[in-house]
């Protein structure tokens, strides 16, 4: 959804109410569960990046409460408005962004919490998919693993995407290029969470 003035969030709650118990905007779901090929060869792009966070259980454990309090959405792009606090399947996720002097509003819905441990590591983190009126449409990861053998703690986002409003697909450059920003500012994000103990607030975000 577009709109030239920043949308109130009485509006963007309205919209996650309207698609909470709709469907994907996209019939090939689940894609980030399935073999790769499938998301190509629909026509899907798909990115995957990895990166180390810190090390030792306690900066695991710092990182996955940063993901609870949703810091993984950089304040200084976006602006976050779930539906619940609790990162749940079911629960509707909206993000408020502003670029090439439009504001967006956008539903997502978490399809899938992984919240497991082996002999050899430890993983939390969840999944959404597109919602109708998305100006995309797929899927999004955002995962913490902590190796327990190095100790090697790391965040990963890997994503399957397609613009789907016609504003995105006339910038698809562009539309790509906010997606890697949006990456590079998450990383980052948990990497200043880690840093400062979790103690270190989300900013507003300008014209919020």
């Amino acid at each position: 959804m577009f709109q030239l003035t920043h949308p109130t969030h009485d509006t963007v709650r309205q919209l996650m109410l309207a698609v909470e118990e709709a469907d994907y905007n996209y019939a090939e779901h689940p894609l980030l569960t399935r073999p790769k090929t499938v998301g190509l060869e629909a026509g899907y792009r798909h990115d995957h990046v990895r990166e180390e966070v810190g090390s030792g259980l306690a900066v695991f454990e710092t990182a996955v409460a940063a993901f609870r309090d949703w810091k993984m959405f950089p304040p200084a792009m976006v602006e976050l408005l779930p539906l619940r606090d609790e990162i749940a399947v079911g629960n509707i996720v909206a993000i408020i962004a502003r670029g090439g002097g439009l504001w967006s509003y956008n539903a997502c819905r978490i399809f899938e919490v992984v919240d497991d441990e082996t002999e050899t590591e430890q993983r939390f983190g969840f999944s959404y998919a597109t919602l109708p009126h998305h100006v995309a449409r797929g899927e999004e990861r955002f995962l913490l693993r902590y190796n327990r053998d190095t100790e090697q703690v790391t965040y990963e986002i890997e994503v399957f995407s397609r613009a789907d409003h016609w504003t995105a697909k006339l910038t698809a450059p562009y539309f790509r290029h906010i997606q890697r920003r949006f990456r590079r500012l998450s990383m980052d994000a948990i990497r200043t969470a880690v840093q400062s103990g979790n103690q270190v607030p989300p900013s507003p975000v300008p014209g919020g």
